[in-house]
């Protein structure tokens, strides 16, 4: 990635690499969005297969990170080549993504989850917090759990049911 100095050039910032298995080809196509969000392709990794990968920049920041890594919803993915071009609307609202083997273009909409936080007060004795009357999480890697200013450990200091932080 590169951004620009103070200067107004550009300068190399990071370097980005795919962390899926069989990655080869990562960046053969590429489109950024209007402010904080880019497609990426890797269309020959995994054997043919290929994937594409959502990347974001916070407004302000120089980070770019992987957000999601896609790969082909079709159920026969042999040679798909998919994220072989890739587009995004100039809102960041929609992804494109083709995979000519499949003769199909593949739309992914961005779906902003709004941030949610609720604090418990203990007792000291309690060790089970019901969330789900309070908020709504999906996954594990959702969820930050703090004690004092203390961030604990999934599944070694806290675990998580289908309603409630043990």
């Amino acid at each position: 990635t590169y951004v620009k100095n103070a200067d107004g050039e550009y300068a190399e910032n990071s370097i980005l690499t795919l962390n899926a298995d069989g990655t080869l080809g990562f960046g053969n196509a590429i489109q950024i969005g209007y402010q904080n969000w880019a497609i990426v392709g890797a269309s020959a990794s995994g054997s043919n297969q290929g994937y594409a990968v959502a990347i974001y920049r916070a407004t302000g920041s120089t980070t770019f990170e992987e957000r999601q890594l896609l790969t082909s919803p079709d159920g026969d993915t042999s040679n798909a080549e998919f994220g072989y071009s890739v587009t995004i609307s100039q809102d960041e609202r929609w992804m494109y993504v083709s995979a000519p083997a499949n003769n199909s273009v593949d739309a992914y909409g961005r779906v902003d989850v709004e941030t949610q936080n609720v604090v418990y007060i203990t007792d000291g004795v309690s060790y089970l917090y019901n969330y789900s009357d309070y908020i709504q999480i999906n996954a594990d890697e959702q969820l930050i759990v703090k004690v004092g200013n203390s961030i604990k450990i999934y599944n070694v200091d806290y675990t998580v049911n289908a309603t409630s932080v043990v």
